[in-house]
């Protein structure tokens, strides 16, 4: 049996090898092609999908509501030190009230109490700082009131700024209205009013 040369039998073997080696690659790539194809109409399934998504939006929620309710934190914070600059000023100008306002401010706030008072001998209290407002004049608009009788005018430190106090003899009933009094009195009214101008 006659084979050739050697040169002639490692050639055909080579070629063998070649061919066989291209059908491999082709079918690689095919069966590469329908794997790629495959997967792309398959749906990307992530493990713990859901329970991922739900967390990053009870995570972004959590920022959202911190962020939200650290402005209005800071808003409220905001507003407070302009009503406290407000009350401030406010009562600047009360205690910088020109002699004659000064006075019939007293005088009103006097009779109120006096109104509100039982029919007692009573005892008005004023201001020490402001004891110069209760001139002879001051003094009988402010007892002029019917069924009434004032023993005593009395300056006393604990009127404080300004307003009066007025009490029985005995001091067991007293209206306090001093400054201070009626400005807690009336918080609610004065700080709803700011609370709408700083709104504006």
């Amino acid at each position: 049996m006659q084979f050739g040369s050697i040169e002639a039998v490692v050639a055909a073997v080579q070629e063998d090898a070649n061919a066989e080696v291209e059908k491999i690659e082709r079918d690689l790539a095919a069966a590469i092609a329908r794997a790629r194809e495959d997967d792309r109409r398959l749906p990307v399934v992530v493990p713990d999908a859901e329970a991922r998504i739900s967390r990053a939006r009870r995570q972004a929620h959590d920022r959202i509501a911190a962020e939200e309710a650290a402005d209005h934190q800071s808003a409220l914070k905001d507003r407070e030190m302009w009503i406290a600059q407000a009350m401030a000023e406010g009562q600047r100008r009360v205690l910088a009230l020109d002699v004659a306002t000064a006075r019939a401010d007293l005088v009103r706030l006097a009779r109120e109490a006096i109104d509100r008072m039982p029919d007692q001998t009573l005892e008005l209290l004023v201001s020490t700082a402001r004891a110069d407002l209760l001139d002879a004049a001051t003094r009988d608009e402010i007892m002029a009131v019917p069924g009434k009788t004032i023993a005593r005018v009395t300056p006393s430190p604990s009127v404080g700024s300004g307003g009066c106090i007025v009490q029985t003899i005995d001091g067991r009933i007293r209206y306090d209205n001093t400054y201070a009094a009626r400005c807690r009195r009336f918080e609610s009214i004065w700080r709803a009013r700011l609370g709408e101008m700083w709104s504006v």
